[in-house]
């Protein structure tokens, strides 16, 4: 039901705007991982390539995905691997922007771009620890966005697309459950001051607008908290 209503809403904002799916950089049927060679991505990700070398996703993000703890660099372990192919796109194309990302994408070919992808999404999501907070209720109040969002401010429930306790819905929504509180704060206050692209229609950027500082700061620290696959 909750896809269904994730459909419903981006349908009925493309004919309120005139876009389609090509225009919002979606395929019509992600198929990332069809034919990726998962020994091949973890080449890429140490900084292979047929006997040359380049930056290795592992020196920011770890062969195992989780990067340093409590950092703005994003954990990978256990994403979808259409959802992480579709970031490298982004970077490589000028869609997204970062100083570091942007170049390392550039390096990559398609078919190392769908391997690297496919490595990471199969890596077992760990458990990590939480970093203790001075307010507990700061993760009770993200708990309550999460679930209701902030309906007088028009923010709509995190769990609406990212599902209950922001497990995710692949292969196009990511995990929330678990990742770095720095990083998703810093990724919601780009999209909030329209530093960032690449999500389906700018709904990100549209629920980010109406977040104050303590609803993102709020948010993350709830999810940061959430062990994935115990909502």
């Amino acid at each position: 039901m909750r896809r269904l209503a994730l459909i419903a809403i981006l349908v009925a904002l493309s004919f309120s705007i005139g876009v389609n799916a090509q225009t919002i950089g979606l395929p019509e049927k992600p198929r990332a991982q069809d034919g990726a060679n998962r020994v091949h991505g973890r080449f890429v990700a140490m900084g292979g390539r047929l006997g040359e070398h380049r930056i290795a996703c592992a020196q920011c993000h770890g062969m195992d995905g989780l990067a340093v703890p409590g950092g703005a660099v994003p954990r990978l372990d256990g994403q979808a691997a259409w959802y992480l192919y579709k970031a490298l796109n982004d970077y490589a194309t000028g869609v997204r922007y970062h100083e570091i990302m942007t170049p390392v994408a550039l390096q990559l070919d398609e078919h190392a771009r769908r391997d690297v992808a496919a490595y990471f999404s199969s890596i077992p999501s760990a458990t990590v620890e939480v970093v203790e907070l001075d307010d507990p209720s700061l993760r009770q109040r993200g708990g309550a966005i999460s679930a209701v969002g902030v309906p007088e401010r028009g923010v709509a429930a995190c769990q609406s697309c990212h599902g209950e306790a922001g497990m995710g819905d692949p292969p196009a929504v990511p995990v929330l459950a678990g990742q770095y509180a720095p990083y998703m704060v810093l990724q919601l206050e780009r999209w909030k001051d329209g530093r960032r692209d690449g999500d389906p229609l700018n709904v990100m950027q549209q629920i980010a607008s109406q977040m104050s500082a303590e609803d993102i700061r709020a948010a993350a620290a709830y999810f940061e908290a959430v062990r994935r696959g115990e909502p």
